[in-house]
């Protein structure tokens, strides 16, 4: 019976739970679970970056053909205008002087007598093309370097806008200066000087506007221009330059008010 005792202690000893054997097991699965979390957090990490550097190259580029189309759009529409004024709105414009030369001489005579003689002053014009600008929400990366940017885009539009109306205004004005003329009446002295006072404001009014949308286009421009070169470090930023017919355009302080809001972004002008 002793000796039957010990070899059933002895069994139930060997038999016994062995914990380090457990524990290492549970150490290696935990290692090995927190490395793999570590690991798929750092490839998460990676894999993010490299998305946000994609979509932040895909952003610069939007932002870079939003003022390339800014560019041209302010190149084409300055084109336009100044080969309107060199055919049409300063030949008007300098014919509505004339005019007022005789109006002021107090003499309908003076007035029948010079309007023969002023071709382009009883001309309709028809209506300027223009190229719109691109949305506004394409300018929102912007504004917070340039606040100014979308004030000058709305008034070079706004310009442009007015100076279609002044155009239909004064083609109504020719139309009905022809009907009065040549209705069986003819026209009173005082109808003959409003027609050529209204037809004389509206030829210097749409010289003026044309000037205007000229120089917020231009405004538009070099704010675009300088901006894409210099912020967005675009070397091969294109710039629109007239080759010919500078006289038309306005002169370079035509704006100073609105100049001074222009923001300079090249390195020299940072400093």
């Amino acid at each position: 019976m002793p000796h039957s005792m010990v070899v059933d202690t002895v069994k139930v000893a060997q038999t016994g739970f062995e914990w380090l054997p457990f524990i290492i097991d549970i150490a290696s699965t935990a290692i090995g679970a927190l490395l793999g979390f570590v690991f798929a957090l750092v490839l998460f990490l990676v894999q993010q970056r490299h998305t946000e550097k994609k979509s932040e190259a895909n952003h610069r580029q939007q932002h870079i053909l939003a003022l390339k189309r800014t560019v041209d759009t302010c190149g084409i529409n300055v084109e336009t205008l100044v080969n309107a004024k060199e055919q049409l709105i300063v030949p008007v414009a300098n014919d509505a002087i004339e005019m007022r030369k005789a109006l002021k001489t107090d003499d309908p005579q003076n007035i029948l007598d010079a309007a023969p003689h002023l071709e382009h002053f009883f001309q309709g014009m028809a209506p300027f093309p223009s190229v719109p600008f691109p949305e506004d929400a394409e300018f929102f990366f912007a504004l917070d370097d340039m606040p100014m940017f979308m004030l000058f885009v709305r008034r070079a539009t706004a310009s442009f806008e007015l100076l279609a109306e002044l155009i239909s205004d004064r083609n109504r004005l020719v139309a009905e200066y022809a009907r009065a003329n040549g209705g069986p009446r003819g026209m009173t002295r005082r109808e003959l000087e409003y027609f050529i006072t209204m037809l004389a404001s509206h030829a210097e009014n749409i010289h003026e506007t044309a000037n205007d949308a000229i120089a917020f286009l231009m405004l538009v421009h070099d704010q675009a221009h300088n901006y894409g070169k210099w912020r967005l470090g675009d070397g091969k930023f294109r710039k629109f330059m007239l080759t010919s017919k500078h006289e038309f355009m306005p002169p370079d302080d035509y704006l100073p008010n609105y100049r001074k809001k222009f923001v300079d972004f090249s390195p020299g002008a940072q400093q």
